[in-house]
C-alpha cells in the first residue's frame, strides 16, 4: 500500500527522481498499515516512464520510543529528502543516505537518532510531593519527602523518607515514617506497589515524573475503600 505523500527531485525537463513512502500491512487482509513499516522506493522518471531504483529501509521499522518523539503516524514514519543532489530517506528515528550506481539505489550512509528513554537514568535521588484524597472529605493526606531509586533491567526497588499528614474524619494523624517499594519500569513509565498503595508513573522527561495514586484505606466494619492522589517527582539537585 502506497501512501498519499510523496517528493520528486526533477534534474532536467523529463527526468528526475520520485520518493514514494510504503506502507505493509501488520497481517494478510488488514484493512489498515502499521506505524512501522518504514521504507521507501525510489523511481527514476525518464519521459514520463517511471523505472524502480530500489528501496530504503529502517533497520528497525517497530521500534517503540513510548511516543517521545511523536505518536503520530505520519506517512508511515518515513519521508523521502532530496537536498544538494543527495538523496535522503527519514525513517523511523533513522537518517539513510542512499546514492544511485547503474541504475540501482545504493546505502552509503545511515544514523540512528532513536532518543533515549528517560528511564535509562532513572537511578537516584529524587524528592516528591503527593496528596490524597480531595481537598475537603473524610480523608486526605498530604506529603514531602524525599525517595532513591534502583533500576535493575525491568525491576525497580524505592526507598523513602516522608513528613506530613492525614485528616481521618477530620481528625490529624501523623504522616511522617520511611518504607519502602517495588515495582517495574518500561522505557517512559514505571509502577510501584508501596503498602496498600499502587503507583503508576510516566516519564516525558528524566528529571520529573508522574505519579496517579490509588491506595486502599480502612473503612467502617473493618472495610477498605479506595482513595485516588497524585504524586510529582523531581530529581534531586546535586
Amino acid at each position: 500500500m502506497l501512501s498519499h505523500g510523496f517528493y520528486y527531485h526533477p534534474e532536467g525537463e523529463d527526468t528526475g527522481v520520485l520518493g514514494l513512502p510504503l506502507l505493509a500491512s501488520s497481517r494478510p487482509g488488514a484493512p489498515l498499515p502499521t506505524l512501522g513499516s518504514a521504507r521507501i522506493l525510489f523511481l527514476r522518471n525518464q519521459d514520463l516512464r517511471l523505472s524502480p531504483l530500489g528501496e530504503l529501509a529502517s533497520t528497525d521499522p517497530a521500534a517503540d520510543d513510548g511516543c517521545l518523539a511523536s505518536c503520530t503516524q505520519w506517512y508511515g514514519n518515513v519521508r523521502p529528502l532530496f537536498a544538494g543532489g543527495r538523496i535522503l530517506a527519514l525513517l523511523g528515528h533513522e537518517v539513510v543516505e542512499g546514492r544511485e550506481e547503474a541504475g540501482r539505489i545504493r546505502e552509503v550512509a545511515r544514523v540512528d537518532l532513536t532518543p533515549a528513554p528517560p528511564t535509562a537514568s532513572l537511578d537516584g535521588e529524587w524528592t516528591f510531593t503527593e496528596t490524597l484524597g480531595p481537598v475537603v472529605g473524610a480523608y486526605r493526606c498530604s506529603y514531602q519527602g524525599t525517595m532513591r531509586l534502583e533500576r535493575m533491567g525491568d525491576a525497580v526497588t524505592m526507598r523513602y523518607r516522608q513528613t506530613g499528614e492525614c485528616f481521618v474524619n477530620d481528625v490529624a494523624q501523623s504522616g511522617d515514617g520511611e518504607g519502602t517499594g517495588t515495582g517495574t519500569v518500561s522505557s517512559t513509565g514505571l509502577t510501584l506497589r508501596v503498602n496498600a498503595c499502587d503507583y503508576r508513573g510516566r516519564m516525558r522527561r528524566s528529571d520529573e515524573i508522574y505519579f496517579f495514586v490509588t491506595c486502599a484505606v480502612p473503612g467502617p466494619y473493618n472495610s477498605t475503600r479506595p482513595v485516588e492522589g497524585s504524586l510529582v517527582a523531581r530529581r534531586a539537585q546535586p
